[in-house]
């Protein structure tokens, strides 16, 4: 097993506000830790060029190899590769065959593309077919003794891509029997208890606790390949314990998919807040159009009347943002598109608006399901984007929940 340290750096003010960072370094660090590669660190950073310097001179010095998300684009606040090449007191150059490549790929509307070829003198680059930022290996045993520095993307599915090419070149070690269980409506202490137990009771096996919004993910694995059957056991054990809260895919969309297609049921979204971000969620993997019908989003009052039918007595008794009118939205979206199931959504993102009795940070959902219909109310502090991002994660793991109890 190589003994490696690797740290993950995920870079860009938009990091520290939503669920990107998180979503990059799951899984960045469960494709190493399946390789025999163990993370030590997961750090987030602004795109202040002199705090991304620090953390990765930090991390570089300890001898770790350094593998950083984001700051790659030609905006004006993607200082990475500028910051990496003073790091490794490189040049930035022009890549005259990248260049082309991006033009072949973009034409001549995009006039960044010049910006984009400019790279760290001496360093690999990874190709990104799906974006203008490649990924980049810069190393130099002198400054930094036993570490390298990879650079992604920080779009998800242009890092996804680049890092494949990065792991299989340079992070090619055998593969550990590894095991990754998602948990909806359970606690991280709740999971911790469990593990504990199980530890007891193999000690062959290792844990690693995730906590993120609205869910828990353990990863399961063992060093040895014969001591597989510990772990087999151990997973067979959890999926039995806590079959109402294992997800049957460690992504939340897809496992809402699974779960419809087993009943045969067709799903559909009344939004407001949301705007249409929930949908975009759902049919975000592939197969969505199996079970998932359609959205309406009304965002004025005057569209919850005339295309979903809320009475105006609602709104005006109880107010847009209230369990009573998301209610009727649900209602009235199941009808339009004669689904089996529907959410639906309402609330004030701020940073203004508001009232007395529903403040900023303040959503109501529906979720009907063919026999029975679950209001819940959240309250939820942080920026616009984050309160967004809560919403639409909360109510996915409320309907994955609902549905596993089935």
């Amino acid at each position: 097993m190589d003994q490696r340290k690797i740290t993950i750096v995920a870079i860009g003010d938009e990091v520290l506000y939503g669920y990107t960072a998180n979503n990059n370094a799951s899984l960045i660090a469960q494709n190493l830790v399946q390789r025999g590669f163990f993370p030590v660190s997961h750090r987030v950073v602004s795109d202040n060029p002199e705090d991304i310097f620090q953390i990765l001179q930090e991390e570089l010095l300890k001898g770790r190899d350094v593998i950083t998300t984001g700051g790659l684009g030609p905006t004006v606040d993607d200082h990475t590769k500028a910051v990496i090449s003073s790091l490794f007191q490189k040049k930035l150059v022009h890549q005259e065959s990248l260049y082309k490549q991006l033009q072949k790929q973009y034409g001549d509307t995009f006039p960044t593309l010049k910006d984009q070829s400019l790279q760290p003198e001496g360093a690999q680059l990874f190709c990104n077919n799906t974006g203008t930022a490649p990924g980049l290996l810069l190393e130099d045993t002198a400054l930094f003794p036993n570490a390298r520095l990879f650079a992604l993307p920080g779009p998800p599915q242009e890092m996804q891509m680049v890092f494949k090419e990065m792991l299989d070149a340079y992070f090619s070690g055998s593969p550990l029997p590894f095991y990754a269980l998602s948990f909806v409506n359970m606690a991280e202490h709740e999971v911790n208890k469990n593990v504990q137990d199980l530890q007891k009771r193999w000690p062959q096996i290792r844990f690693g606790i995730y906590p993120s919004f609205s869910m828990v993910r353990l990863h399961l694995y063992v060093e040895q390949e014969e001591d597989r059957s510990f772990l087999e056991q151990a997973q067979e054990y959890l999926v039995e314990a806590f079959h109402n809260n294992v997800l049957p895919s460690n992504l939340l969309e897809k496992s809402l998919q699974t779960l419809l297609q087993k009943k045969k049921w067709s799903l559909a979204t009344a939004e407001s807040c949301t705007a249409g971000g929930l949908a975009a969620r759902i049919s975000s993997v592939d197969g969505a159009s199996s079970v998932f019908s359609g959205s309406v989003v009304a965002y004025r009052n005057d569209v919850k009347e005339r295309i979903l039918s809320v009475p105006k007595t609602t709104l005006d008794n109880f107010g847009e943002v209230s369990e009573e009118v998301t209610a009727c939205m649900a209602e009235g979206v199941q009808s339009l598109f004669n689904a089996d199931v529907a959410c639906a959504v309402s609330g004030f993102f701020g940073p203004t608006g508001g009232t007395k009795k529903a403040p900023v940070g303040t959503v109501c959902t529906t979720i009907a399901l063919p026999n029975n219909v679950y209001s819940e109310t959240f309250f939820f502090h942080g920026t616009r984007e984050a309160i967004c991002e809560k919403t639409i994660q909360a109510l996915l793991s409320k309907l994955v929940s609902l549905l596993l109890q089935c």
